[in-house]
Order: structure tokens, then C-alpha cells, then sequence
């Protein structure tokens, strides 16, 4: 008798405004799936845009937490009138533009050491 493996279908990713709205709703654990799948993104960004591997783990962990993120989908979330939450292009390049902010702020800092 042959015995199969049992494959499990992959289901189906939350869009990222969906993540968002449940986030704001209070799941936790919806912000982790965002923060899992962007992280990785993230993290090569910042050391690209920084060239410093120590510094870019940093960078990440300042601005992977809710507290950059959330007055952003707060104020996405107040635009829109209606329930349904809409991040253009997805979260990514709402972290992106974080990252960046932040990278920006790091080098600035340097400067002024100097």
C-alpha cells in the first residue's frame, strides 16, 4: 500500500488594507503578518540605503513596531468615510517611506557628530 503525502493548498494572503483594518480593530496578530512579510523588504532596504548591516537592524527595529506605522493607518482609515480601509499600493511602500524617513534621520544624526 503506498501512502501519500498530504499537501496542504496554500491559502489565499490577506491584502494588506485588510491586515490593516483588523490591526486597528485590535488583532495583534494581524500587524505581525505584516511585519513577517515585510520585514525581510525592509531590512534590505535600509542596509542598501545605509550600507551598514549593524545600523540597518536598528533602523528596522524602530520602525517595524506599530508606533511609526499606526498614525499612518490612522489617518488613511479618517480619510476614507466608508469602512473599507485603502493603502495604495499595499503597505510596502508605507513602510518603505518609513524606512526612509528613518534612514534619513540616522544619517543626519551622523552628520551632526561630526
Amino acid at each position: 500500500m503506498e501512502v501519500r503525502e498530504r499537501t496542504r493548498t496554500p491559502r489565499p494572503a490577506m491584502p494588506d488594507s485588510v491586515l490593516a483594518q483588523h490591526y486597528l480593530a485590535g488583532d495583534q496578530q494581524a500587524f505581525e503578518v505584516l511585519v513577517q512579510r515585510y520585514s525581510g523588504p525592509l531590512f534590505t532596504f535600509i542596509r542598501r540605503f545605509l550600507g551598514e548591516y549593524d545600523a540597518a537592524s536598528d533602523i528596522l527595529q524602530q520602525v517595524a513596531g506599530p508606533a511609526p506605522i499606526l498614525p499612518f493607518l490612522a489617518e488613511a482609515a479618517h480619510r476614507r468615510a466608508t469602512k473599507s480601509l485603502v493603502i495604495p499600493g499595499g503597505a510596502q511602500p508605507l513602510c518603505g517611506r518609513i524606512a526612509a524617513q528613518a534612514c534619513h534621520a540616522f544619517l543626519r544624526a551622523g552628520e551632526s557628530d561630526r
